[in-house]
């Protein structure tokens, strides 16, 4: 086991299931829908991401690194808080400074992750968790998942569901994707596809087949 994958490791009193795909792919939305048949809320990981730039010493650290915090050059917004589509601009340009934002960010966002979790498999009747992230495989989770699904749509798909985003370009959707494991490595390391290229109604007849697998898991994982 990896350190990265030590440092994450967490042991839930119901099994926890990872949704991985590429980006436009409908993880979030199969993630939450999981999370609901199993009476509890989808973690996600990135919106605590999110939440991990608007802590005063980690926002003083990014900008101390990655930014000259000034609203015309920087990566710092007129409201005085990270911009992270301008922080986006700068760290998926360059692998280091990519490095450098997760060493400042990821350990206060596991810490968060592993709370959040445990808090949901504590929740009445809960029958498993659900954790939705982007670098989920990339950032050491897999061995402490009890099960690992995979999201898929063609890339005309998603692109056209990213270009829908307020903000979002195509150049954007394909330099974080290349900051991610290839989508054929995700597969490879999933135990479940989903196809989400069709309607809800195809989507959910998929969706409860998986919820009969996690059923068969019990309630107490190996």
């Amino acid at each position: 086991m990896s350190e990265a994958a030590d440092r994450l490791f967490v042991r839930l009193s119901v099994p926890l299931v990872g949704v991985v795909g590429g980006i436009g792919s409908g993880k979030s939305q199969v993630a939450r829908m999981l999370a609901q048949a199993g009476g509890t809320e989808a973690v996600d990981a990135d919106l605590i991401g999110h939440a991990a730039l608007r802590q005063p010493e980690l926002q003083a650290e990014v900008l101390q690194s990655l930014g000259d915090g000034s609203p015309e050059g920087g990566i710092l917004g007129a409201d005085g808080e990270i911009d992270r589509k301008r922080l986006g601009a700068v760290v998926f340009a360059d692998p280091a400074k990519l490095k450098m934002l997760q060493k400042i960010t990821h350990p206060w966002i596991r810490k968060q992750t592993v709370a959040a979790l445990k808090l949901e498999s504590q929740k009445p009747g809960a029958r498993w968790v659900v954790l939705d992230a982007s670098v989920l495989l990339e950032s050491g989770w897999k061995p402490t998942l009890d099960r690992v699904i995979y999201v898929d749509a063609p890339d005309a798909v998603r692109l056209a569901r990213v270009l829908g985003r307020p903000g979002w370009t195509e150049e954007m959707w394909k330099s974080r994707e290349k900051a991610q494991l290839p989508l054929t490595n995700k597969r490879r390391m999933s135990d479940d596809a989903i196809n989400n290229s069709a309607d809800l109604g195809a989507l959910g007849k998929q969706v409860s087949y998986i919820i009969k697998v996690l059923e068969s898991l019990g309630s107490n994982p190996a």
